[in-house]
């Protein structure tokens, strides 16, 4: 690394991107353990309190979006346990959000299904082109991420590689990284999901839900 960018102590002196990094490792690991407690379909009190302790002593794993709604069902679930972790109801409900986070929503994990599920479900014919912006991120089944523009183009549609409140729709290729929160695949629909967090009427879709609209927008 070049020293014109390490301050007098020899660190980065990007602290945002220092910050950034470490909190990209810190899910990485989160991803890890939340896989294994996922992997057997039940969630037991001692797991549901680890999970708990160990985003406790990880505190900059939050980034506003992604483990927000399991950080909250834990600390809620802590106060009204008095840290037991010993309501069913409760393990039910984080395991549902875990399951949501590693397995794609589904209750029985897969090897090839082990990936964070922010797509919206929507009817592709909802999908609309003309003079709607789109973004693209991940690897597209479809092809080139040059084709893909070409067909959202004749269509009505703009296209754009940067993510900002003027978006309408994200889509996300089908090949993309399976651990989104700790890829380059991650950082647009991690700005997408803050971005509607905020109000903006963003969708987020999957590339088989962009598909199947060009196919009935011709």
């Amino acid at each position: 690394m070049s020293s014109d960018y390490l301050n007098h102590d020899g660190q980065p002196a990007n602290q945002a991107f220092n910050a950034r990094k470490v909190r990209a490792r810190q899910q990485a690991e989160l991803s890890g353990i939340l896989k294994g407690v996922a992997c057997d379909g039940l969630l037991t009190p001692s797991e549901a309190k680890y999970i708990y302790e160990w985003i406790n002593v990880h505190l900059s794993i939050d980034d506003g979006v992604t483990y927000t709604g399991l950080i909250e069902e834990l600390q809620a679930t802590n106060e009204s346990t008095g840290g037991k972790f010993d309501d069913d109801r409760a393990l039910n409900r984080i395991l549902s959000l875990i399951n949501n986070l590693v397995n794609g929503g589904k209750n029985i994990p897969s090897a090839y299904d082990l990936t964070m599920d922010v797509t919206a479900r929507i009817d592709p014919s909802s999908v609309v082109f003309k003079e709607r912006l789109f973004c693209f991120t991940g690897k597209l089944r479809f092809g080139p991420r040059t084709k893909a523009h070409a067909e959202t183009i004749k269509r009505g549609g703009l296209t754009t590689a940067d993510i900002s409140p003027k978006i309408c729709y994200l889509v996300c290729g089908d090949l993309g990284s399976r651990d989104w929160s700790q890829s380059s695949f991650g950082e647009k629909i991690r700005e997408a999901l803050t971005l509607q967090t905020k109000g903006v009427n963003l969708l987020i879709i999957s590339e088989e839900t962009w598909v199947k609209a060009l196919s009935l927008c011709v």
